[in-house]
C-alpha cells in the first residue's frame, strides 16, 4: 500500500523561498559585477563625486584681475602659466604693505583627490571667505603666495599634475620681476593631493634617477628651494585603504591595481636622497581619514638621509585626533590647527636660504 505524501512535501522548496533565493543570487551577481567594474574603472565611483562632467578647462575659471581686497592684500588672479594642459592658471597674493623688493615665495597646490578642488576652493573671486583664511595668514607672514591649479581625472592622470607644477615654477622664474617674486627663495607647499605632488617634486629635485623615472625633470635649481611643506600626503601605496586606493589608483592609471612600476614611480619614500629639501610634514591622524602613518614613514626616510625636517602630529587634550586637512581648522581656532600653523611658520623662519 502506497502512502500519499502531503502536498507541501511533494513540492519541495516553497515557491516564495525559491523567489528569495533567486533574488539573492541576482543581487550577489549585480554586486560582483559592480565591484569588478569599479575595480577596473574606479572613475565610475569617483564620477559620483565629480559630477560626471569634466572639470578641466582651457579658459580660466574667473576673469583675470588685479585688485586690492578689503583686508589690503593685493590679489592677482587667473594668470595663465602654460598651454600644454588645461587648468594651467595660478593666483598670486601679496602682503598688504609689500615693498617693491622681491618677496620669498610659497607655491601651493590644492587637494581634492585629483578629481576636484580648485586653487581657491570655489569661486576664485570669493577670496574674503573663510576658505582663504589660511592663505591670508601665510601672506601676513611676509610671503608672496602663489596658488596653482592643475588638470584633473578622468582626462589626465599621473604624473601630469607634477609636470604642471614644474611648468608653473618655470613660468614664475621667467616672470619673477613682473610679479615681485624671489624665485631663489621658494617654498613648495601642498595639501593632500597637492602634498603628494610636493613630496614627489622634492624627490625629483634631489634624485635625478627619480626625476627620470617620473618624467618630470625640475626646471628650478635645487638650491632655489628653501623648504617643502607636505600636509598629509597619502604616499605608502601598498598600505592604502580601499577608499584611498580608489582615488589614487584612478589617478595613476584608471584602475585599482596599478603595476609595480607605477607604484614605484608614485611613492617617493623609497627614492629619498640626502639632498632632499628641508621639509615640514603634517600628519592628521592614524585612526581616521588622515595619513599620519604615511608622514611618519616619510619622516623616517628623511631621518635616514639626515635631511632637516619636522614631523608635526598632535592629539587634543581629550585624546582625539585632528581630521584630514588640519590647517582648515584655523578660522575656528582649533588648537591642533593653530599649533600646526605656528610650528610650520617657525620651521620656515629657521630654515635658511641655500
Amino acid at each position: 500500500m502506497t502512502t500519499k505524501q502531503p502536498a507541501s512535501q511533494r513540492r519541495g522548496t516553497p515557491r516564495w523561498a525559491r523567489r528569495i533565493l533567486i533574488a539573492f543570487a541576482v543581487i550577489i551577481a549585480i554586486v560582483a559585477l559592480a565591484a569588478t567594474l569599479v575595480w577596473n574603472n574606479p572613475q565610475i565611483a569617483v564620477g559620483a563625486f565629480q559630477g560626471y562632467h569634466s572639470q578641466n578647462s582651457e579658459e580660466p575659471h574667473a576673469t583675470p584681475g588685479d585688485r586690492v581686497r578689503d583686508n589690503g592684500i593685493r590679489y592677482v588672479n587667473d594668470i595663465t602659466y602654460g598651454t600644454e594642459f588645461p587648468n594651467s592658471h595660478l593666483d598670486i597674493s601679496y602682503p598688504a604693505e609689500a615693498s617693491q623688493d622681491s618677496l620669498p615665495t610659497i607655491v601651493f597646490t590644492h587637494g581634492g583627490g585629483f578629481f576636484g578642488g580648485d586653487k581657491v576652493l570655489g569661486d576664485p573671486l570669493a577670496v574674503d571667505s573663510d576658505v582663504n583664511y589660511l592663505f591670508d595668514r601665510i601672506v601676513e607672514q611676509g610671503y608672496a603666495f602663489v596658488n596653482v591649479n592643475y588638470a584633473l581625472v578622468p582626462e589626465y592622470h599621473f604624473p601630469t599634475p607634477v609636470r604642471q607644477l614644474d611648468q608653473a615654477l618655470s613660468f614664475l622664474r621667467e616672470h619673477a620681476d613682473d610679479y615681485q617674486l624671489d624665485m631663489d627663495n621658494v617654498i613648495i607647499m601642498g595639501s593632500s593631493a597637492g602634498a603628494i605632488m610636493t613630496s614627489q617634486y622634492g624627490a625629483a629635485l634631489a634624485n635625478p634617477a627619480y626625476a627620470e623615472l617620473l618624467g618630470a625633470t625640475p626646471s628650478i635649481a635645487l638650491e632655489s628651494v628653501r623648504a617643502l611643506v607636505i600636509d598629509d600626503a597619502p604616499l605608502a601605496i601598498d598600505d592604502f585603504s580601499l577608499s584611498t586606493m580608489l582615488l589614487i589608483g584612478n589617478y595613476i592609471d584608471g584602475t585599482m591595481h596599478p603595476s609595480r612600476v607605477d607604484r614605484d614611480r608614485y611613492d617617493p619614500i623609497g627614492h629619498i636622497a640626502a639632498a632632499y629639501p628641508p621639509s615640514f610634514l603634517i600628519g592628521s591622524n592614524y585612526h581616521g581619514d588622515g595619513y599620519a602613518s604615511d608622514m611618519e614613514k616619510l619622516s623616517d626616510a628623511l631621518a635616514a638621509q639626515d635631511v632637516r625636517h619636522e614631523f608635526f602630529y598632535e592629539r587634543r587634550a581629550d585624546g582625539s585626533e585632528g581630521n584630514h586637512g588640519i590647517l582648515a581648522g584655523l578660522p575656528t581656532g582649533d588648537e591642533i590647527a593653530v599649533d600646526a600653523f605656528d610650528q610650520m611658520i617657525a620651521f620656515l623662519r629657521e630654515t635658511p636660504t641655500r
